[in-house]
């Protein structure tokens, strides 16, 4: 599955350890989704709630254009 986690966690300076930390989810996991594993309804929310920042699962996981998205989702 294509993600955006990479492009947010790398805008935001986010480390795979924080957001694994902040998610309750394992390092190998988000890693894995990063890579383009698969993740549940649960995972993706759990990974949104962590990153914060106002940022969807739809954010995160299906905007075509997330730079756009990250930047004004932080303007605001």
């Amino acid at each position: 599955m294509e993600n955006n986690i990479s492009k947010i966690i790398g805008f935001y300076n986010i480390t795979v350890v924080d957001l694994s930390k902040k998610s309750g989810l394992s390092r190998s996991t988000i890693s894995n989704i990063i890579n383009g594993g698969n993740a549940t309804k649960d995972t993706m929310t759990k990974i949104a709630d962590a990153i914060g920042h106002g940022l969807t699962v739809d954010d995160i996981f299906f905007a075509p254009n997330v730079i756009l998205v990250v930047q004004n989702v932080k303007q605001n």
